[in-house]
């Protein structure tokens, strides 16, 4: 199974894929244990203004994976039968999926997060999985649509048309969040009225890892993906700060997913990897580590959110949220203990293969 954070098999290993894995999957953590003191501290507060920057600075995470997916299937010949998506890559996400979903619905139960008091909720825990699961049914729906997009990327001129048809039908209206008549025009005009339903839900992403990684961008184009990656962010700090004041709670209309100015910043976080960082020279041991930690990502990701929920919440809580200095070193703890874990896991015959 090739997830998105997984090697790449058959055509070595590729550095900067391994280490923006490492860094997505970090970013993601900071990103869990700042999100509660984002959403519980004052927002007139000084500290909530760290806690804005750390979930701001972080929100590349899920979208690098998908281009990193997209990168390693689409153009490829990984994404191209039909047969091999639908009976080996899809099935071992759902069996991935309903592992995780049953242990962290028997912890949400044992942790106080969860009450089960009928069959109907049993199902839906199980059905929803924990809060970050979602993205396994994303990967899913990626991938029942990969031939048909394995298609479309080996034709530069098609790719980028479908390209600004993912700006146009998802990530302009996201931007437009912030006002919502018009986000809500949009999105029923183009969404509900067109149909304009293949590109939007990741898609984009999907499609620009491959582009980027295939294509590659002119001296131009890279001038303006960093002019343009650097407003993003300045922009969802910002935004957020002043549309959240205005409100007067905590928004994150600036900075969702699907917005324009992450797809950017997004974009300019994978190409740096792709550019910069992969022209770095590591030792032999230095790269092996690096190789063993890439791999364990996948559990990383699935299991982390057990430490924020037993450990990290109660500690921002005890403090009243007023610590934001706690954010990085409680994310540097959590994600080694889940590493070290899921070292320790990936020896089990059954939970090795298929959970992690």
């Amino acid at each position: 199974m090739n997830r998105p954070f997984e090697r790449n098999i058959g055509q070595g290993r590729i550095m900067w894929i391994e280490l923006l894995r490492i860094f997505g999957c970090f970013a993601i953590i900071v990103l869990h244990i700042a999100a509660r003191g984002w959403g519980q501290a004052d927002i007139f507060s000084d500290s909530w203004l760290v806690y804005v920057f750390f979930t701001a600075i972080t929100r590349f995470g899920v979208s690098c994976f998908i281009m990193i997916s997209g990168t390693l299937f689409l153009g490829t010949g990984r994404g191209s039968s039909v047969q091999k998506i639908c009976k080996k890559y899809v099935p071992r996400i759902l069996i991935c999926f309903v592992g995780w979903s049953i242990i962290h619905t028997v912890f949400r139960i044992l942790n106080g997060n969860l009450t089960i008091q009928s069959v109907e909720q049993l199902v839906y825990a199980l059905l929803y999985g924990n809060y970050h699961m979602w993205y396994l049914w994303v990967l899913i729906g990626l991938y029942l649509v990969t031939p048909v997009l394995d298609l479309v990327v080996k034709n530069q001129e098609l790719c980028q048309y479908v390209l600004i048809l993912c700006v146009v039908a998802d990530w302009l209206p996201g931007i437009c969040d912030i006002y919502p008549p018009l986000s809500t025009f949009l999105k029923k005009l183009l969404q509900d009225q067109i149909r304009l339903s293949l590109p939007t839900w990741y898609v984009g992403c999907y499609v620009l890892g491959a582009y980027l990684n295939r294509y590659g961008l002119s001296k131009t184009s890279e001038r303006t993906l960093t002019i343009l990656g650097f407003a993003g962010i300045v922009y969802s700090i910002v935004g957020c700060i002043l549309f959240s004041r205005y409100q007067g709670e905590a928004s994150q209309v600036t900075y969702n997913n699907q917005t324009l100015n992450i797809a950017f910043y997004s974009a300019l976080i994978f190409w740096i990897f792709k550019t910069k960082v992969g022209q770095i020279n590591f030792s032999e041991k230095a790269t092996q580590f690096i190789y063993t930690l890439a791999d364990c990502t996948l559990g990383i990701y699935l299991i982390h959110v057990m430490f924020v929920r037993a450990v990290t919440d109660r500690i921002f809580d005890s403090t009243s949220y007023a610590l934001p200095s706690l954010v990085l070193p409680l994310s540097l703890i959590v994600f080694a203990i889940s590493a070290i874990l899921i070292v320790l896991l990936k020896k089990l015959p059954f939970f090795g293969r298929w959970l992690v």
